[in-house]
């Protein structure tokens, strides 16, 4: 007889595990930043020469405003990220990586590809296909609630 699993218990064990220390193959390149700042700062980097606003973001992770407001304020606090006002409305703030941003890059990407490969090993693209099939498919559906 097998037992039921549950998607959210799962997806959350993964997260755990992901966190974890002793387990957490980021934990060099993620310096000072948690492991959402790490994230986010991630996708600007794989951004960057776009124009990145806070509501790209918002959309992108499918969080709240007042969560990426947040995330922004801690990652510009720790002097990853500076906001500039466009020219063509001043209401809105372009995110702009600094140096320090930079400096990190390589490393922070190399350790990213360390966890995606290990994260896949054995595991052919098919089911990869698959996978991602079927998290866009739920992302749908909570989004629709």
């Amino acid at each position: 007889m097998s037992e039921e699993k549950y998607v959210l218990l799962e997806m959350k064990k993964l997260f755990n595990l992901l966190n974890r220390p002793h387990h957490d193959c980021l934990h060099e390149s993620k310096g000072d930043l948690t492991t959402v700042q790490f994230l986010l700062l991630m996708y600007l980097l794989d951004n960057e020469g776009k124009e990145v606003f806070q509501r790209d973001i918002e959309v992108t992770f499918n969080v709240r405003r007042s969560t990426v407001t947040n995330l922004i304020k801690a990652i510009e606090k720790k002097g990853y990220i500076t906001r500039q006002s466009v020219d063509t409305d001043a209401r809105l703030k372009q995110i702009i990586l600094t140096d320090k941003a930079n400096e990190v890059r390589k490393k922070m990407f190399a350790d990213m590809h360390i966890v995606e490969t290990r994260m896949k090993k054995g595991i052919d693209e098919e089911k990869m296909q698959v996978f991602f099939q079927v998290i866009e498919m739920m992302n749908k559906n909570m989004e629709g609630r």
